[in-house]
């Protein structure tokens, strides 16, 4: 019930959102971010509840997650193979819940915050699921074999994405799926990216990164994956970005998909 009250309060929340999206800005550009961009806490009653909810089969919940499409690409890759999914930045529970619901064969690694962390451990220890896997930092994935890395809406918020992403790289997966993320289309001064405040969660206010957009997929080439698909998305396509520099020409939210060059 709780859960419930929470979903409606939150579709409340975002046609507020909608209704007033002319007046305001939900982004504005800053010189530079504080050094915790994302402060929230994840509440462990609230996590299991979310979980009881696919597996009580109480109503049919869809996860908070970015990408709609997600189940459907994990089954057309890997049919009826067993693999092994890295989400990192997962934040809560559901994305686990609803995938473990409808796929048999995934091995399931979580990995984000460190309160994160411990909660959803709790939560697996709890519940004894045995293909749930935490990890207390991203360094612990360099002795797994990752076939999936998904990372949904979570690069923006880390100015150090590119070490985050060496063991990531180095577990060589097949695919890395990066979903949410806003992307621009004209580089200027030599940035790879800009810096923002996102004021669209109020009270709530994050820090983060727009990628420019070929200097990100070069990133990736650099490393060894190619941008085998790339598609816009339609989550909050009714923000704006008055206070971002006009020269930087479009900035689109983005899902994109990279293949490992063999």
């Amino acid at each position: 019930m709780a859960l419930r009250f929470v979903e409606i309060k939150n579709k409340l929340i975002r046609k507020l959102i909608l209704l007033f999206s002319h007046y305001l800005d939900y982004f504005e550009e800053v010189d530079s971010i504080p050094k915790d961009t994302y402060i929230a806490e994840l509440a462990e009653d609230e996590q299991q509840n979310i979980l009881n909810t696919f597996l009580e089969n109480k109503f049919n919940i869809f996860p908070g997650i970015v990408c709609s499409y997600l189940l459907l690409l994990l089954k057309v890759i890997y049919e009826d193979k067993s693999f092994n999914f890295l989400d990192f930045g997962a934040r809560n529970i559901d994305n686990f819940a609803y995938l473990n619901k409808n796929i048999s064969n995934i091995e399931y690694f979580y990995c984000d915050l460190p309160q994160y962390n411990e909660v959803i451990s709790k939560i697996k220890n709890k519940n004894s699921i045995k293909n749930l896997f935490v990890l207390s930092n991203i360094n612990d994935v360099k002795n797994i074999n990752i076939d999936f890395v998904f990372m949904g809406s979570v690069l923006q918020y880390l100015e150090n994405y590119k070490k985050i992403m060496e063991p990531i790289f180095d577990t060589n997966p097949q695919y890395i799926f990066i979903s949410g993320q806003n992307c621009y289309e004209k580089k200027i001064s030599d940035k790879e990216y800009i810096k923002y405040k996102q004021l669209n969660v109020l009270p709530q206010i994050n820090h983060g990164l727009f990628f420019h957009l070929e200097s990100f997929e070069s990133f990736f080439k650099e490393n060894g994956w190619k941008l085998e698909s790339l598609s816009e998305t339609n989550f909050d396509n009714y923000r704006n970005f008055n206070k971002i520099n006009k020269e930087v020409g479009y900035i689109k939210n983005l899902d994109l998909m990279f293949k490992r060059i063999n």
